[in-house]
């Protein structure tokens, strides 16, 4: 279910080793422990709402992380782009 961190670095080439990825959803860890070994990135704490998960995105590298099934409640808050799918989560870029 990793093969996609292991043979790439879709999310390091991404988002800067010293920030936190914002993350929305309820799967927090099945994403975070993956993510963290292999791309040595780590997710913020999930957000609250779909609005402070696209308000965190924006004032950091305009990278969020989240559940599949939360898509919709950001894309009506904001125009993402989804660029990477890891299982049951996607990486977005928020504008």
């Amino acid at each position: 279910g990793n093969d996609a961190l292991k043979f790439g670095s879709a999310i390091a080439d991404r988002v800067p080793a010293s920030e936190p990825l914002p993350y929305y959803g309820t799967r927090y860890w099945g994403f975070a422990n993956p993510i963290l070994y292999y791309e040595e990135r780590y997710l913020g704490p999930s957000a609250a709402t779909a609005e402070a998960a696209v308000t965190a995105a924006r004032a950091r590298s305009h990278w969020l992380f989240a559940d599949r099934d939360r898509v919709a409640e950001i894309e009506a808050r904001a125009v993402v782009h989804p660029v990477f799918t890891l299982g049951d989560g996607v990486l977005l870029e928020v504008r």
